[in-house]
């Protein structure tokens, strides 16, 4: 059977599902070079589609991400909506959703977004609609596939269908909801309202302040803590839900409140505080579900759970055995977890591989590559040779002698993080290449840390990790053994060592893994450090066109573009 995703709200994305893997998926930020583009993603769909070389009648089912999905907005509309003020125009609002007049709209909603389908060409009779943070749930314990075994499933996020937070068993293949945490005690609001407070972009620039956690004096973070722990509870006759105090407005209309609360503070301890209350709070949370089920097996989804240092914390927890987290578990996932669901309740009786990995994206030939170099307008301002199966040597000499190196081979990965293919790599014990990185390339903010790629049969050497627990994509974060610290300095958090790696097998990405190899070779390192191949406010680079203009338009020297190695002239 084959199963389109789609989700088409913030961070739009489409995937084709045949019950055995994933075919393709992309997001729609990648085709129309915008981050986190929001709407419904045609283009995505027509790629998918393109890629794996099916049409519209090839598809046996459609499946939606979220019984409603809220209206299109910018970057300045987002922060405008999230400073509406708690007054009585929003409490009607919240009170009519409740009512028949909002069951109105949410009908007209989910008519408006199969017409949206049908106009290409779809069939009516082959949509539905799964509830958001059920897919949520569905892409993590599919991914995961433990089927035989009962799973504590989780999923925690701002807001979708009402819910913000999600308490599952899973077993059998099946999964049941149990707990219902509702969007007006929404943690992961409260993250993109502070965010917002902060200045910075909500639903976008959440990590920044995450990477500026380590960096405050804890006196002081502390005490913003305190402030949040004064606002959140645990039930007392159910510690698997959370309200807010209530003198506390949702989370989502608490601009103005908690701007007036936190006036005064440093913006680096209401950085810390919020980051430390979220994971002292959150990881409380996991603690209780598993003390009221019994289930020490934990799967995550929902974009809170980028939080990787939250992650961290909950992994560590003494009560939880084994966790996993779908990689780049925001909402771009959903359109895989909407497949996943969908194909479950289809097929009860099947299951559903566990999750390889995540490159679904595009790639092209050596040819078609060899083709875009040479009608790329501005090919007189570098110079190119096809080095074939001699490329990962060559740029693991440029890396071993302290080059930064952009990489875009193979298939793209889908989702937040670069897992090797479409990345910038340097040698991590060469510190110089934070600078160069982030005022020549990136452009971003110095307090934010990098992270690595690590062969992984050299965990044991680089990560502290007593539960050994699988860190493919980038979601989790470990403390370092002495040998990491000083191997993989550079692709660690400065304050505290700890790291966010990627293991890479051979398995999964046998070009990746020998690239590292090779470095191994001259260097005895295992790790590379690796930030995702884009500028700052763009999307991952999407094709070879994109990647030679990063190349020319940052600091950026060198470029493995396939087998070609390119270099920019002086």
């Amino acid at each position: 059977m084959k199963i389109l995703g789609i989700h088409d709200g913030h961070n739009s994305s489409a995937a084709l599902f045949d019950g055995n893997c994933v075919i393709a998926a992309i997001q729609e930020e990648r085709l129309r070079y915008s981050k986190n583009w929001t709407g419904f993603p045609e283009k995505s769909i027509q790629w998918v589609l393109d890629y794996s070389r099916f049409n519209i009648q090839d598809i046996d089912h459609v499946v939606f991400n979220g019984n409603y999905m809220p209206p299109d907005l910018g970057k300045d509309e987002l922060i405008q909506i999230h400073k509406l003020r708690w007054n009585s125009q929003q409490r009607i609002k919240k009170f009519l959703k409740r009512t028949i007049i909002g069951d109105i709209y949410r009908t007209k909603n989910k008519k408006a977004r199969i017409e949206k389908l049908t106009a290409l060409g779809f069939s009516k009779e082959k949509i539905s609609f799964i509830e958001h943070h059920e897919c949520h749930v569905a892409a993590s314990y599919y991914g995961w596939a433990k089927f035989d075994e009962p799973i504590l499933v989780l999923s925690c996020d701002g807001a979708g269908d009402g819910l913000s937070a999600t308490v599952n068993i899973g077993q059998n293949g099946k999964l049941n909801r149990i707990v219902g945490i509702s969007e007006n005690d929404s943690l992961g609001s409260l993250y993109a309202c502070i965010t917002t407070v902060m200045g910075f972009v909500p639903l976008e620039h959440e990590y920044k302040l995450m990477g500026m956690a380590p960096y405050a004096d804890p006196k002081y973070a502390n005490e913003v803590r305190d402030l949040f722990r004064d606002h959140f509870s645990f039930c007392q006759n159910n510690p698997m839900i959370w309200k807010r105090s209530s003198g506390s407005p949702p989370p989502f209309f608490g601009y103005w409140y908690w701007r007036k609360l936190l006036e005064g503070k440093r913006f680096d301890s209401i950085m810390a505080g919020l980051q430390i209350f979220v994971e002292e709070f959150i990881s409380q949370w996991v603690k209780n579900c598993i003390k009221e089920t019994g289930i020490k097996k934990v799967a995550l989804g929902g974009g809170f759970f980028m939080n990787v240092k939250a992650n961290q914390i909950i992994m560590e927890l003494d009560d939880l055995d084994d966790i996993f987290i779908f990689p780049s578990c925001g909402d771009e996932m959903n359109a895989i977890g909407a497949c996943h669901s969908f194909y479950a309740k289809k097929f009860p009786d099947k299951r559903i591989p566990r999750l390889k990995n995540i490159y679904w994206g595009p790639d092209y030939s050596s040819q078609e590559v060899e083709k875009r170099i040479e009608s790329y307008p501005r090919k007189s301002n570098f110079t190119f040779q096809f080095l074939g199966s001699e490329i990962n040597k060559k740029v693991a000499q440029l890396l071993a002698n302290g080059k930064v190196v952009a990489r875009f081979n193979g298939r793209e990965e889908m989702g937040a993080r670069s897992l090797g293919n479409r990345a910038i790599l340097a040698n991590p014990t060469h510190p110089e290449v934070i600078n160069t990185i982030n005022k020549m390339i990136k452009k971003r903010d110095f307090w934010m840390p990098f992270a690595s790629s690590i062969k992984i049969e050299r965990r044991e050497d680089y990560l502290v990790n007593q539960k050994n627990i699988e860190a493919p994509f980038m979601i989790l974060t470990f403390n370092t053994t002495q040998k990491g610290r000083e191997e993989l300095r550079a692709g660690t958090h400065p304050q505290d060592h700890t790291i966010r790696p990627q293991e890479v097998s051979k398995d999964n990405n046998p070009e990746y893994w020998d690239l590292i190899t090779e470095f191994e070779t001259i260097t005895n390192q295992g790790g590379i450090l690796n930030t995702s191949f884009n500028l700052h406010g763009y999307p991952i680079v999407n094709t070879p066109e994109q990647a030679l203009d990063v190349l020319l338009d940052s600091g950026l020297k060198y470029l493995q573009l396939q087998d070609f190695l390119i270099e920019c002239l002086d």
